[in-house]
């Protein structure tokens, strides 16, 4: 029969103020397991690295029984950024001996080629709704698990305004892109002078879009409206200039 609920509180009582009983009567009379148990849970993250990160962790709190270590283990090699985690939670539950992981991995927005003065690739990668630009591995690893089924679309950057405040902006620019603009885009292009042009395509034509260099997002939401109606008409224009917020300029 198990403990009443006066039973357990002299029990905890005892222990507490009088330590010869130690941790392992206290384990005994609660049915708590001693081997420790883990468990997991995550979204949006590839199989690979999120197991073998959970695997990780779980050897080193075997080792410490400390969730400070484990937290100090994660900054100091940085192993959020090594596995691709936006963010994280890990919890211990005393009384089931358990350990609890919950991951979370940013959706991949766009592929990105940094491109220098002569026109030449100087780096490639994965901008996520997060802001930071992820090494390719990390698209190849969605991709391999389902979890990224269609293309991401491509931007072709300056590498002079591939800065903090670019990749906001063309994260706030994709995160509030409505779906079927998105599904219909294959390309950006930001210049050297940060003016913003994108390719839709839509029953295999292109239409260029001209953004300019600000105003974005009160562009996007005209250009939302366009594509909406256009397409259910007779087709996207070759061009849609929107440089000029007051004026759109189409040319069929």
């Amino acid at each position: 029969m198990g403990m009443s609920l006066n039973q357990r509180l002299l029990v905890l009582f005892s222990v507490m103020f009088f330590p010869s009983q130690g941790d392992a009567s206290l384990s005994k009379l609660f049915n708590i397991p001693e081997k420790i148990s883990t468990k997991s849970k995550w979204k949006g993250c590839p199989s690979q690295t999120a197991g073998k990160l959970i695997l990780e962790l779980a050897k080193n709190f075997e080792k410490n029984k400390s969730l400070y270590k484990l937290s100090q283990k994660i900054t100091e090699e940085k192993l959020d950024q090594k596995y691709f985690i936006k963010k994280y939670s890990i919890k211990y539950n005393q009384f089931r001996n358990e350990v609890s992981y919950y991951l979370e991995c940013p959706s991949a927005l766009v592929k990105v080629s940094a491109i220098n003065n002569s026109g030449h690739v100087v780096s490639s990668s994965v901008l996520v709704d997060n802001g930071s630009l992820y090494d390719l591995t990390y698209e190849t690893l969605l991709k391999s698990e389902r979890i990224l089924k269609e293309e991401l679309p491509t931007l072709a950057i300056s590498a002079d305004v591939l800065n903090e405040n670019y990749k906001s902006l063309v994260t706030n620019f994709f995160m509030n892109l409505d779906p079927l603009s998105k599904q219909l885009m294959s390309e950006m292009i930001i210049d050297e002078d940060g003016k913003m042009t994108i390719i839709l395509s839509h029953q295999r034509r292109p239409s260029s879009v001209f953004l300019g260099k600000d105003n974005w997002k009160e562009k996007q939401i005209k250009l939302t409206r366009m594509v909406k109606y256009l397409t259910k008409k007779k087709g996207l224009p070759k061009i849609i200039n929107m440089t000029n917020l007051k004026k759109v300029v189409v040319k069929f």
